[in-house]
């Protein structure tokens, strides 16, 4: 079965609790494809809005969601492709390679969410977006301790 549609991917810039940024793609199988736009996605929606789209899209999302997309697949492909070596029971020596692989990637997925913390200087580049109230900003900043 074939699932496409329009979701948003790319979490990136996090500020845990407040907001983190996201971009809608069009995606096949749950693989982020084409970016449409990218939005601030606040964390407590009711009293802050909910969201803001950005005037642009945003690259650091756009490249997160991509990444994660081939960690995501190439995992899956390594994993399935040490199982046909398991079925056909193939020596151990070439199995381990592939699984070792596989959890590589699997770990790199996990791990491209510590990469994805926002930054003072991102904080500053949201002030001038419409849609993003200051005490949103204000929260972030004494999250990320300054």
């Amino acid at each position: 079965m074939i699932i496409f549609g329009v979701r948003l991917f790319g979490k990136a810039e996090v500020v845990p609790g407040v907001f983190f940024i996201a971009t809608r793609f069009f995606h096949v199988c749950f693989i982020p494809l084409v970016p449409m736009q990218s939005f601030v996605v606040f964390e407590d929606a009711q009293q802050d809005g909910g969201g803001a789209a950005l005037p642009g899209l945003h690259w650091g999302s756009i490249s997160m969601a991509w990444l994660r997309g081939l960690l995501f697949a190439g995992a899956l492909a390594l994993a399935f492709m040490a199982w046909n070596k398991v079925e056909a029971s193939a020596p151990t020596s070439q199995v381990r390679p592939m699984l070792l692989m596989a959890l590589g990637c699997a770990a790199a997925f996990a791990g491209s969410y510590r990469l994805a913390r926002a930054t003072a200087e991102s904080l500053e580049a949201l002030r001038r977006v419409d849609g993003v109230p200051s005490h949103v900003l204000t929260r972030a900043k004494e999250r990320l301790g300054g």
